[in-house]
Parts: C-alpha cells; sequence; structure tokens
C-alpha cells in the first residue's frame, strides 16, 4: 500500500475512485506511455469484506503481511464476524 501511494506521490497524480471496480486507481504518463496503478486501501477493502460476508465465503487470503496500513486492521477486524 505504502509503495503503491509513494509511485502516486512521486509522479504528482492523484486517485480517482472508479465505481464499476469499487477501487482507487491513479495514472500518469512517462516517456510515452501511460502507466495505471490501482489502488489497494480501506475502503476498497472494506467493499470485498462486505461481499465475502453476504456471499458467507468460507476463507479469503491476503497479501504479505507488512503491506498494509495499520488502519487495514482496523477495517477487517470490524468485517470479521
Amino acid at each position: 500500500m505504502s509503495g503503491a501511494e509513494s509511485v502516486v506521490r512521486a509522479h504528482d497524480t492523484a486517485p480517482e475512485w472508479d465505481e464499476k471496480t469499487g477501487q482507487y486507481y491513479a495514472q500518469y504518463k512517462e516517456n510515452g506511455a501511460t502507466y495505471k496503478i490501482w489502488l489497494e486501501e480501506e475502503t476498497s477493502l472494506e467493499k470485498k469484506m462486505n461481499v465475502i460476508n453476504k456471499q458467507k465465503v468460507a476463507g479469503v487470503a491476503f497479501w504479505k503481511l507488512g503491506f498494509e496500513r495499520p488502519a487495514t486492521w482496523n477495517m477487517i477486524k470490524k468485517e470479521l464476524p
């Protein structure tokens, strides 16, 4: 999460919310190419957790421990039954 946020800051771009995917993304141009980076954060994860709870999914997997912000765990704990 912080690595992706660093990329966004380094390229002086602002994240935009994509309603279709329920996730923020940012894009920038460099050396004639357009780059798009999808940003996982508490709002997008909460939407995913809501679907998990609604569908009664038996389990989920997350990314490498340490890539998240502390606020992420607060949201996950709140959403877990």
